[in-house]
């Protein structure tokens, strides 16, 4: 399916500390956690290898080629200009959400989401006691859509910052130009900030354009902060980075100081070296994954219909994700893990993870060898198909 990279090949990966595949027994298929089953770029691991023959792994800071590489990155997927002094490295998306509502929210402050969202979420926000406002995505015409008159009707009671995901984890929207002109423009009116989870953003399916945000919060006169990483990207999760654009200069200095304050501004060594090559090098690596992937979403999607009666794959327009509907299958949620796990012997993640907009659902990672998804996948259908025996 590929020229230069085997993305079949099936790699060990149990007894590597991998919460995918270690935190599950060895007779189960763990299509769960959103980590990719292939190796990272080999412009990645060579870089790697080089840093590791200098024995010394001291305080370091972040390099030119970095700043450079990731401004170059976006300048030719996105065309986005991105001036590498505006760049801002922190330590993990999550983290970074974590300090951003440390630096534009205080206690008590509302915070929307927009669920069925990534649960972590959930728990960053009440975890520094800001109130969790829930600005539920609507179901129509057979997509996911933002709740534009809700969120409009959030943000003036009061809220001070909301966080989007784009690609949206679970449901793999890819928000148009018009959805988030729509979005800003309601946050600028009322003065609420916006955190944009982009980690997925190079993952897009064909036909589909994924549209930054900073460059929309600039011309709308948005504050707004923009995180991305290139851990999904490059199957580089496990080091833990993230580059951080604020929409004015304020907002970035607000940021940069809250990290200071957490002594977190100084980068995690390998994490930057990993991630400069990723950038610089592993571009034609990721131009031959996008499409490995979208043939695999749509090997899904055929057998999961055609096979498991009543279960609907949802659109992916980013991602790695599939978000499946098994609400016509007359089961409860309960009984739907129940076949997953015990019948089928497969690990998905409970839609109701995601909160109770997700009940229903579960979503599956397909970012894994052609083998084990048809043998994923047989696994769910024998189990359903057989579920009175």
């Amino acid at each position: 399916m590929t020229n230069n990279f085997n993305f079949d090949r099936i790699i060990e990966r149990r007894g590597t500390g991998s919460i995918k595949w270690d935190s599950v027994p060895a007779d189960v298929i763990p299509m769960w956690v959103a980590d990719m089953d292939f190796p990272a770029p080999p412009p990645v691991i060579d870089a790697l290898r080089a840093r590791l023959d200098h024995p010394i792994f001291g305080y370091t800071h972040v390099e030119a080629a970095y700043l450079e590489a990731f401004s170059e990155w976006q300048k030719t997927r996105n065309n986005w200009t991105i001036p590498p002094r505006e760049i801002v490295p922190a330590p993990g998306v999550m983290p970074a959400v974590r300090f951003a509502i440390d630096a534009f929210t205080r206690r008590g402050d509302g915070v929307i989401v927009q669920p069925p969202v990534y649960f972590p979420f959930y728990r960053v926000v009440e975890g520094r006691h800001r109130v969790l406002i829930r600005n539920r995505l609507r179901q129509s015409d057979g997509v996911y859509r933002i709740d534009a008159d809700q969120l409009d009707a959030l943000c003036a009671a009061g809220a001070r910052m909301l966080i989007i995901c784009s690609p949206h984890n679970p449901v793999a929207r890819v928000w148009s130009e018009e959805e988030l002109l729509t979005v800003a423009r309601i946050c600028a009116r009322h003065d609420v900030i916006v955190i944009s989870d982009e980690i997925h953003s190079d993952i897009i399916m064909p036909g589909i354009r994924f549209v930054p945000f900073i460059p929309i919060a600039r011309r709308i006169g948005c504050r707004a902060l923009s995180l991305t990483s290139a851990s999904k990207t490059f199957n580089i999760a496990g080091l833990a980075s993230c580059t951080v654009v604020a929409s004015d200069e304020s907002t970035e200095e607000q940021f940069r100081e809250t990290l200071r304050a957490g002594n977190l501004e100084l980068p995690n060594l390998l994490s930057i070296v990993a991630a400069t090559a990723a950038y610089a090098h592993a571009g034609v690596w990721l131009d031959e994954l996008l499409p490995y992937l979208h043939e695999n979403q749509l090997y899904l999607k055929a057998r999961v219909e055609h096979e498991v009666p009543g279960v609907r794959v949802w659109p992916v327009e980013g991602t790695y994700i599939a978000w499946v509907d098994f609400r016509e299958t007359g089961l409860s949620d309960i009984q739907v893990e129940e076949l997953l796990r015990t019948r089928a012997r497969v690990r998905l993640n409970e839609g109701r993870q995601f909160g109770d907009e997700g009940s229903g659902f579960q979503r599956i990672n397909f970012a894994t060898p052609r083998l084990l998804m048809e043998e994923g996948i047989s696994r769910i259908a024998h189990a359903f198909r057989n579920r009175s025996e």
